[in-house]
């Protein structure tokens, strides 16, 4: 009885362990490479906020431009670049679950970043949501009563 109980449960467990989701478990070495933007976008929101001044915002945050390219090494050091803009960024990281914080090279003190990456298949998804940023666009805005600003990107793997 048992015997027969054991092999009609048998399938189940295959079946049940088996999975299409392709999310890797974010950590420093799945992040490890070059990737390369494919879109971003903001995210502004404020109780008194008017269209002019979250297109200002926008434009502020300049969703567009960000990185053309990024690449985290395995040491905990990074580059960004910008071909449109012809710039570099060098940078350090730490991962700590799907939290990333980056301290960008003369930076005196170090950003209050919350930045959460995801990685599904070859696309990293940064999602930034610094308090930093939100309240240096408050003292910006005072009368739009921001509440939130931001940044989404998504990078595919090279």
């Amino acid at each position: 009885m048992m015997k027969k109980l054991l092999l009609m449960l048998l399938p189940l467990l295959f079946i049940n362990c088996s999975s299409d989701d392709k999310d890797i478990t974010p950590n420093q070495n799945s992040l490890v490479g070059s990737w390369k933007a494919l879109k971003s976008e903001a995210i502004i929101e404020g109780n008194n906020l008017s269209n002019e001044t979250k297109q200002l915002i926008n434009n502020q945050m300049d969703p567009d431009i960000g990185y053309t390219y990024i690449t985290f090494y395995s040491n905990g050091t990074g580059v960004g670049e910008d071909l449109r803009e012809n710039s570099v960024e060098n940078f350090t990281y730490t991962v700590q679950g799907n939290i990333l914080s980056i301290v960008y090279a003369g930076d005196i003190d170090e950003d209050d970043s919350i930045i959460t990456f995801k990685i599904n298949g070859n696309q990293l998804f940064i999602n930034d949501t610094s308090p930093s940023v939100l309240k240096n666009y408050q003292k910006l805005f005072p009368d739009a009563g921001l509440t939130k600003t931001d940044y989404l990107a998504t990078y595919e793997r090279m």
